[in-house]
């Protein structure tokens, strides 16, 4: 059976538009037979963070100043979530305590409209970067 879903149940849907034909500005678009199913159950959704090993995911991208993050850690570490812009200034800095296995990480900063780089690292491991756009 399926779950009727709502509309906050949606995070991101992006649409790709390209010129119809080879330089012009016209766009095209159609949309038809939508249909949109939650299926997503805990089970599952672990297994995808998982995959992440060591990795982080950020989101919504773009933000308009609040920012999840959701990692997989294969340790318990105290790490630090920062972001720094296209010069390498930090702009924001927060430690925080990653237990093993899902993570979630929540913060709000007052930032101007750009591109920001987003780092999650410990002692032990670097957890990546992820390029966020601020609205």
């Amino acid at each position: 059976s399926t779950t009727k879903i709502s509309a906050d149940d949606l995070t991101t849907i992006t649409f790709t538009f390209l010129p119809v034909e080879a330089n012009t500005k016209k766009l095209d678009l159609k949309i038809s037979d939508v249909k949109f199913t939650k299926t997503a159950v805990e089970n599952q959704t672990v297994g995808k963070i998982e995959q992440l090993q060591n990795k982080f995911m950020a989101y919504p991208n773009p933000s308009k100043g609040n920012v999840n993050v959701l990692l997989f850690s294969k340790v318990d570490a105290k790490a630090t979530v920062s972001l720094y812009d296209v010069t390498g200034k930090e702009i924001y800095n927060a430690p925080v305590q990653l237990t093993t296995g899902k993570n979630e990480i929540d913060f709000n900063v007052k930032v101007k409209p750009g591109i920001l780089f987003l780092k999650v690292n410990s002692k032990q491991t670097n957890y990546g970067t992820s390029k966020i756009f601020f609205r």
